[in-house]
């Protein structure tokens, strides 16, 4: 079964969708006992845009639940500029990649994307996230299969995208982060980034928000 808290891409017909705003984003779903509700927003004190993924379990039995968070990665004023430019680094965990365009001239620094998923795998190519070109990008190969698509050649427009696997028993609930962001330096970078994707600094930030 596949799922997101959103109506797009899946745009599924049998699941119940909610959206709302009040100085956040809230976007929550529920379908076949498992409800999923994504909150957005800034930190208040760090250069940090949060994603909080809850996820329950309302089923009386586990669930195997494979998480895979997308975040497409320009870091210029549109997507063709940035073609062979962006330079990307996974951290040996994969709980960070990191991003930077040397030839920005309006922004220097390093992007980050981070998360607490244990992930299995981390990707930034976008060809091998989608898959081959003679693919339907409407189901990713990554979100499909689990895993890049290893035979599809690296694409010039750079992605964020991780897989990691959660067990989740009846009746329990679980919080995911993904976070993202920019600094000056790489050293920065990964500083904020170990902060961010830690969940309870994500809840304090939120709570710092009300």
């Amino acid at each position: 079964m596949l799922f997101t808290p959103t109506f797009v891409p899946l745009r599924r017909r049998d699941a119940r969708y909610e959206v709302r705003y009040a100085g956040r984003r809230h976007f929550r779903t529920e379908r076949d006992h498992l409800e999923m509700e994504m909150t957005v927003f800034s930190s208040p004190t760090e250069p940090i845009e949060f994603r909080l993924l809850k996820i329950k379990n309302g089923a009386d039995h586990e669930r195997l639940l494979q998480i895979v968070p997308p975040m497409e990665i320009v870091l210029a004023e549109t997507p063709v500029e940035t073609l062979g430019k962006v330079e990307a680094e996974i951290d040996d965990d994969l709980h960070t990649i990191y991003f930077r365009n040397p030839s920005n001239n309006f922004v220097k620094g390093w992007a980050f994307v981070t998360t607490s998923i244990p992930a299995e795998f981390a990707e930034t190519s976008r060809r091998r996230f989608l898959g081959h070109e003679s693919r339907n990008p409407y189901m990713p190969y990554m979100v499909e299969h689990g895993h890049p698509d290893a035979g599809a050649p690296a694409h010039e427009r750079k992605v964020a995208s991780f897989v990691g696997t959660i067990d989740l028993a009846g009746g329990a609930e679980a919080l995911i982060v993904l976070a993202h962001g920019q600094t000056g330096s790489r050293e920065q970078a990964a500083a904020i980034a170990k902060l961010a994707r830690d969940p309870e600094f994500a809840r304090s930030s939120n709570a710092r928000r009300a």
